[in-house]
């Protein structure tokens, strides 16, 4: 995605000859018409990459489909719908659940689950290629500690593993969907247990405002904080395991969204005070 609105897609191969090879890029669609703003959002919806969905700064959401043209090498057609018009403001952060195909019938696989964050909400929703199967889920409202407007989202999902096709295959059933939500000084889980429910199973409570929320596997969550610390903390006790320092790295995280862009310096790390767009 880039700062004039257009969308890029690249298709990368390795490449190997008597030389060593290498890899090789080859651009294969550019995409200008869908956003009028700069794309600050671009992810693939499933394993095949035949489609991807963008959002820019305004808050518009689209679902590009991209497909190869019959009997014409190296050209592709693109098909856009528009999800989101821009009314429910920018898209402060964005996840998507990657499916996992081994997990037929699975929530995770069928539905192309989405999670994106406005200003003050978090939303779920289905992109299936099926409209019909698509889902509107329930809005989460940011937690209190994030209502001075100094912090941003942070979303991620974790992500199906070996283990759960082990388990699937056993017992039948796959662990649900779970999204952790790091928002003002809150860590919070949340589990997607059918197609139109989803339920909070936990909660925890930073001494600072979080700034990096990401699954380590399936056993913990970890969560960078203002005041240079980064902590790993157990999703189903919910405790810290351990806390390290960042001090010195020279941590770079936004705490602000929008078009302009700054750096300002502490004694040991440096944040932007607004989105970078470009």
């Amino acid at each position: 995605g880039h700062q004039s609105g257009a969308i890029v897609v690249w298709r990368l191969f390795l490449k190997r000859d008597s030389a060593g090879g290498g890899v090789i890029k080859q651009r294969i669609k550019l995409i200008r018409d869908s956003h009028l703003q700069a794309v600050v959002h671009v992810a693939f919806l499933d394993g095949h990459h035949s489609r991807c969905i963008s959002c820019d700064l305004g808050g518009v959401l689209c679902v590009q489909l991209i497909a190869k043209r019959p009997l014409l090498k190296n050209s592709f057609n693109v098909t856009t719908a528009q999800v989101l018009d821009g009314g429910a403001g920018p898209v402060h952060a964005l996840a998507v659940l990657e499916p996992d195909h081994r997990l037929r019938h699975h929530i995770a696989d069928q539905y192309s689950l989405v999670a994106f964050a406005t200003r003050r909400r978090t939303h779920l929703l289905s992109l299936h290629v099926d409209q019909k199967r698509r889902l509107q889920y329930s809005h989460i409202r940011r937690p209190v500690s994030a209502d001075d407007g100094e912090s941003l989202p942070q979303l991620h999902w974790r992500q199906v593993t070996t283990e759960d096709v082990l388990e699937a295959q056993h017992s039948g059933k796959a662990p649900d969907p779970v999204l952790a939500i790091g928002w003002g000084t809150e860590l919070q889980l949340l589990q997607v247990v059918s197609e139109t429910e989803f339920v909070t199973t936990a909660r925890w409570q930073c001494s600072t405002r979080i700034t990096g929320v990401r699954w380590l596997g399936t056993q913990a969550v970890c969560v960078l904080h203002e005041r240079e610390k980064l902590t790993v903390v157990d999703p189903y006790a919910m405790k810290a395991l351990q806390t390290t320092t960042t001090d010195g790295l020279q941590v770079v995280y936004h705490n602000r969204f929008g078009v302009n862009s700054s750096l300002s310096s502490s004694p040991a790390m440096r944040r932007t005070q607004s989105m970078v767009t470009g």
